[in-house]
């Protein structure tokens, strides 16, 4: 399930620019390095050089490990590309020294020990700690004067920012009032630099499990000082046990709580509150839980009920609301929510309502305006992969001769490959479960001839197996 905005759910690393991951060290393995003040080369006399020692400490003075250590041509200012890298030391331990009189970024050939040369001018050393994803490098200016004698040295010292610090105000929240349980978990990010998100704080990488079982994995951001919440995307159940982790790097921080609420007495009370978290996200209102309780008490059989559930207009806004904001990244305007309502009641699938969202000039514009994006972007948003040159091009073939773009995504919204996915999401939202085969490929087929996916969930609603879990 989809995290709320707030969350990054992708896996994308933040930092300061491409050039940080650049690793040169690897194309130029030979690089002097000062440990604990000793050069790391043979035991013999060394040539008088110009050299700049840099020293890499905390904020308390204690030397770093795993440092990576640049020297630049001049600084650059925060978010712009660095100047053009001279030379780069990684994992650096304590300090590490660089060479004059040579070209800049050549390596030392002689005897005594590999180098990196400088040539006198103005320069910028930046540190990368181990937190790399979350600092920008620290730099530090420095010159290397004209007509450098052989004696001139300089020590130049970098202090790093401190270590990225965790939440301390965390944890999570379950509210009983509601049946199935609602829970939260909430988080107040501490003051650490961000890049990506202006105005936001990094909180960290989150995992939220229930009963052992993934239910959420991403990246977090948040207010600085202010907590962020956020509610778990899962249906609950009395004996639940849930364990939120924050981390960052090495570091992590945790919470746990256990569901201990006490269900509504009424079995049937029960089935209804949990319809209605399931499919609307919200607590059923006290005259429709008694309304629907009550026919089911009376004899109403369980799949009626849960067909005028999935086939009421509140269950169809959420299904036009969701397509609108996955497809065409925006909320529906009140024209068209209702025309897509008035479609829907008059028997289009939720299939073909998705076709017209895909074949709009909305759509297409948004995809790149080429038939050729459109046909990517396709790939992506229906099928959730990375098209071949092979496939854009046949399709951009057919579009080419005549085909309608309407109909190109209809083909890729009833292929088997991506109706294998809706279904098995159906079974792991509802029933908290995989699918088996056989019951895969008979709902496929249901869908592919034109059943409705409100039948589908209505049915697995209905369903003993579902009842049970309420």
């Amino acid at each position: 399930m989809a995290i709320a905005p707030e969350v990054i759910a992708s896996r994308t690393p933040v930092g300061p620019p491409s050039q940080r991951r650049r690793r040169l060290a690897a194309a130029v393995p030979a690089l002097a390095l000062v440990l604990g003040g000793v050069v790391a080369a043979p035991a013999q006399a060394l040539p008088a050089f110009p050299q700049v020692t840099f020293t890499v400490a905390d904020e308390h003075g204690t030397p770093v490990a795993g440092v990576e250590v640049m020297v630049w041509q001049s600084s650059w200012a925060a978010g712009e590309t660095p100047a053009p890298l001279v030379s780069e030391l990684t994992d650096v331990t304590g300090a590490a020294t660089f060479f004059g009189y040579g070209d800049a970024g050549q390596v030392g050939t002689e005897p005594w020990g590999p180098g990196s040369y400088l040539t006198p001018g103005d320069y910028a050393v930046a540190a990368v700690p181990a937190e790399e994803a979350a600092y920008e490098p620290t730099q530090v200016a420095f010159s290397m004067p004209p007509f450098t004698p052989a004696s001139w040295s300089q020590d130049v010292a970098i202090e790093l920012p401190p270590q990225f610090a965790l939440p301390t105000d965390f944890g999570l929240t379950v509210d009983c009032s509601a049946w199935p349980p609602v829970a939260s978990f909430y988080a107040t990010p501490q003051p650490n630099p961000y890049w990506g998100a202006d105005g936001l704080a990094y909180v960290g990488f989150v995992d939220l499990t229930v009963n052992g079982s993934p239910v959420l994995h991403g990246e977090w951001t948040g207010t600085t000082g202010l907590a962020s919440v956020q509610p778990v995307p899962a249906s609950l159940r009395s004996g639940d046990v849930l364990s939120l982790t924050i981390g960052f790097n090495d570091h992590q921080v945790t919470a746990s709580a256990t569901i201990g609420c006490t269900p509504p007495s009424n079995a049937n009370s029960r089935y209804v509150s949990r319809v209605y978290t399931d499919l609307f996200h919200r607590s059923p209102d006290p005259a429709g839980l008694a309304y629907w309780a009550g026919a089911l008490t009376a004899g109403t059989p369980r799949v009626a009920v849960a067909n005028s559930i999935t086939y009421s207009s509140e269950y169809r806004t959420g299904l036009i609301t969701g397509s609108y904001e996955y497809f065409l990244l925006r909320s529906p305007d009140a024209g068209g929510l209702a025309y897509w309502l008035s479609m829907m009641r008059a028997g289009w699938t939720k299939s073909q309502m998705e076709a017209g969202f895909l074949a709009s000039q909305e759509y297409y514009d948004l995809a790149g305006g080429t038939p050729a994006d459109w046909v990517a972007t396709l790939y992506w948003d229906v099928l959730d992969r990375e098209p071949t040159d092979a496939d854009v091009g046949y399709w951009v073939g057919r579009l080419m001769t005549g085909m309608p773009r309407s109909a190109v995504a209809f083909g890729f919204l009833l292929s088997t490959e991506r109706l294998n996915t809706i279904v098995a999401g159906f079974y792991h939202d509802l029933l908290g479960r995989g699918i088996d085969v056989g019951g895969q490929a008979y709902w496929v087929r249901i869908l592919q001839a034109g059943g409705r996916d409100e039948a589908i969930i209505g049915g697995i609603i209905a369903s003993d197996e579902y009842y049970g879990r309420s």
